[in-house]
């Protein structure tokens, strides 16, 4: 993971789908590290990239934080648990939302499922501001390389309904 060029972590990934029926689910899950924080998110989404539910547990200096939440008839229901004790936070969520954990690049996979141009509502779990929505762009065509390979690949922007950019 790079930030402004300079390396900010690592991140080591998975993502999968399931058919089960008619119904495509996707799990995605990875090991996340920056300097000494370790994270170990779990994510469940329905074929659209809709969040079904998501697990990240936070390991930075001896401490433990798990911020585990479920998506349900328009409520994102969510339990922290950490040295301090336990919480429990309730949200109203947009249908078909996404889920954008700030810590976890991977995520971003599931903006270009959805759609590479448009608009739709997301989620920031972790935050006290927990809802938002992203634009989705198509920059333009670029060459990438990956390990001593060249691949093609489209330039996305996502910006964020907070200002933020992520190319």
């Amino acid at each position: 993971i790079s930030v402004n060029g300079r390396t900010a972590g690592r991140e080591n990934f998975r993502i999968s789908a399931t058919q089960r029926g008619a119904v495509t689910e996707h799990v995605a899950r990875a090991d996340v590290t920056y300097g000494d924080r370790k994270l170990t998110p779990e994510l469940r989404t329905d074929g659209e990239g809709a969040v079904v539910n998501y697990d990240v547990s936070t390991k930075s200096g001896g401490t433990t934080e798990r911020w585990a939440g479920e998506v349900n008839r328009g409520r994102l229901t969510a339990q922290i648990t950490s040295a301090r004790g336990s919480a429990a936070r309730e949200y109203i969520v947009p249908q078909g939302a996404l889920l954008l954990d700030d810590d976890v690049v991977h995520h971003h996979w599931f903006l270009a499922l959805r759609s590479r141009n448009g608009s739709f509502p997301v989620v920031v779990p972790r935050q006290s501001n927990v809802q938002g929505n992203v634009t989705m762009s198509t920059v333009g065509q670029e060459t990438l390389q990956i390990g001593n390979h060249d691949v093609a690949a489209t330039h996305l922007r996502a910006t964020l309904s907070g200002g933020g950019v992520h190319d």
